[in-house]
Formats: C-alpha cells, sequence, structure tokens
C-alpha cells in the first residue's frame, strides 16, 4: 500500500526503451501509475538511427570479442553496427 499522495519516480537506462518496453513504460505514464520518468538520452539517438539504418536482431548468446572485432556494439539482442553511430554523429556535426 501506498501513500495517496507519494510521488511515484520510475528510472530507466535507454537500453530498456530500445529493447522493446518502450509501450510499457508509456503506459504506466499515461495512466498515472508514474509521476516522474528519468531516462537517458541514447534511447533517442538509437531512435533516430532506426530511422534510417536498421538493427539486427540476433540471439542472445553471442561472443562478445567477435562482436567486438566485427565493430557491432549490443543492446541485449540488438545488435548495431558501429557505422551506425557514425552515421549520427556525422550527420549532427554536419548539419
Amino acid at each position: 500500500m501506498r501513500d495517496a499522495d507519494a510521488t511515484i519516480y520510475l528510472t530507466c537506462t535507454s537500453n530498456m526503451i530500445s529493447l522493446g518496453l518502450r509501450e510499457v513504460v508509456a503506459y504506466l505514464v499515461c495512466e498515472g501509475y508514474v509521476d516522474v520518468l528519468i531516462t537517458t538520452a541514447g534511447s533517442l539517438a538509437e531512435d533516430v538511427i532506426k530511422t534510417a539504418k536498421p538493427f539486427k536482431m540476433e540471439e542472445r548468446e553471442a561472443d562478445e570479442a567477435d562482436l567486438r572485432e566485427q565493430e557491432i556494439n549490443r543492446l541485449g539482442n540488438l545488435f548495431v553496427p558501429s557505422d551506425r553511430y557514425i552515421w549520427l554523429e556525422e550527420a549532427l556535426v554536419n548539419r
């Protein structure tokens, strides 16, 4: 049981949004279960990247060293080639 006047905070990292919990978080906020949402800005960058360049969904079991050699970043089971982030940085710098 919680006090009626309690302020409810929800904090999450950007990977939670990128990995598919956006609708759950939006529901909690829209329905009034959450008063304050605190998150990192990483999900914004990943959303922009996804509009132009796809990510790949893979199995969770992967060799991290192999991924690094292939210049692939990992967000859970989403694999993001490094060139996606480079593309975004260049697009922002060259505006």
